[in-house]
């Protein structure tokens, strides 16, 4: 019998020296709200480093409990959770190991998830300009008799939102020009119907006097200078300001860099000595606005061409110009939301067959916070968020336009999940059906 170089015939295992690893944790931030997806990612390493990567999984901790697994490709596992509660966590992710690779266990990561009280008190509302804070009241009886009645009604669905915060808007719409060629069909009647949606009840009680409403002839630029940079300082840093433009927006011909807002007594010809360079909404947001949560809205990407029933409101590379500039301003305070009604090179388009005459951007809006955006993508809640609702408007402009306009969200990050109106409510909407 010829058994090589093992006489004996003992039949020989092969032992591999397990190679020592690392596990390192991060997150998509350090602090998230209430609801809101995290993002872990446990990146995993050989020590010392060779040419295989390990293998395996990764599970992650939320200090004892398992939160769940990632699978190690290229050297990474990841977990999406949104099932973690309010407070503080100490995450954790802890390798497996495999047959080359021995286990470990990252360092302990803290993450915080803030109160849902916080964003249940403000609902911020992107539509068309506007800010809408959902609450429903119930009228109070004196007898019995009605009381007992009440106790018989089904619940009502509310957000309610904190009274010592205080809610101001600047809401501009130019249809009517000094100089008539530069007129647009229904940009105040867009600008109207944002006022109506922020006085009602349900779209956020904007007291009168916490509203600065410049239509056609009132939208000059010294008035809408004037509300910048004197309206805007009374409100405190825990306040909401909201700005809404629906009008045509240049840049100086001459000076290509210099951005404007065409108010009502521009002249086409002298824009620069005429027009509101958009630099002063930068200088009021950075020197004058105390309020850390602002919402810009600005369907200004116009031009005054009309053509087969269909007004546009910007050409070239306004828009562009525009959306660029904004995307700064927006980044002048830590909270500043932007949604811009169109991208580069493109014109928002206005016509009749959008809710009797509408720019197709607000219509859209005022359709998907009327109740069409709930379940966009996901299933009816009865609750419509700020992810549905852009889905919703983004997608439906783009087919209604035949792909000719997309509105854009600014750089800023959003909750997806941020409850933005109450769709099941009857009278929510009353103010601002189209």
């Amino acid at each position: 019998m010829n058994v090589g170089s093992n006489p004996i015939g003992v039949a020989v295992k092969k032992v591999y020296l397990r190679i020592d690893t690392t596990t390192a944790l991060t997150f998509s931030a350090n602090i998230f709200k209430f609801r809101q997806s995290v993002a872990l990612t446990a990146t995993v390493g050989a020590t010392p480093k060779g040419k295989e990567t390990p293998l395996g999984t990764v599970t992650f901790f939320d200090g004892t409990t398992s939160i769940g697994n990632g699978t190690v490709s290229s050297g990474q596992a990841s977990l999406t959770t949104s099932s973690l509660s309010v407070g503080l966590h100490s995450i954790t992710a802890k390798y497996s190991g495999d047959d080359k690779f021995k286990p470990s266990t990252s360092s302990a990561q803290e993450l915080k998830v803030s109160n849902p009280i916080l964003l249940i008190i403000v609902v911020i509302f992107l539509i068309g300009g506007g800010l809408w804070f959902i609450a429903t009241q119930r009228k109070k009886g004196t007898d019995s008799r009605n009381k007992r009645l009440r106790d018989l009604e089904p619940p009502v669905q509310t957000i309610p939102y904190s009274a010592n915060i205080q809610k101001w808007a600047i809401i501009v719409g130019i249809s009517k020009y000094k100089d008539e060629s530069l007129n647009l069909k229904y940009a105040d009647r867009d600008a109207e119907k944002v006022y109506k949606l922020l006085r009602a009840p349900a779209g956020g009680g904007f007291e009168e006097d916490h509203i600065k409403k410049l239509i056609n002839e009132e939208a000059t630029t010294s008035g809408i200078t004037k509300a910048l940079h004197s309206f805007l300082k009374k409100a405190s840093k825990d306040d909401i300001v909201m700005l809404y433009f629906a009008c045509h927006g240049s840049p100086d011909p001459e000076r290509p860099n210099n951005i404007y807002l065409l108010t009502h007594d521009t002249d086409p010809i002298d824009i620069a000595g005429t027009a509101l360079p958009m630099r002063e909404i930068d200088l009021s947001l950075r020197e004058n606005v105390n309020a850390e949560r602002v919402v810009i809205i600005a369907d200004a990407c116009h031009s005054a061409a009309i053509c087969s029933g269909v007004g546009r409101r910007g050409a070239g590379n306004s828009a562009q110009a525009i959306n660029a500039y904004l995307q700064e301003v927006s980044k002048a305070k830590g909270d500043v939301a932007l949604l811009t009604s169109a991208e580069a090179t493109e014109s928002s388009q206005e016509g009749e067959q959008w809710g009797g005459g509408h720019g197709v951007f607000t219509h859209f809006l005022l359709q998907g916070m009327q109740g069409d955006a709930d379940g966009y993508g996901q299933q009816k809640d009865g609750i419509v968020t700020v992810g549905e609702l852009f889905d919703y408007v983004r997608e439906n402009v783009i087919k209604a336009t035949n792909y000719t306009q997309h509105p854009a969200i600014g750089p800023n990050t959003f909750d997806r999940s941020l409850p933005i109106s109450i769709s099941s409510s009857d009278q929510t909407f009353d103010a601002v059906k189209t």
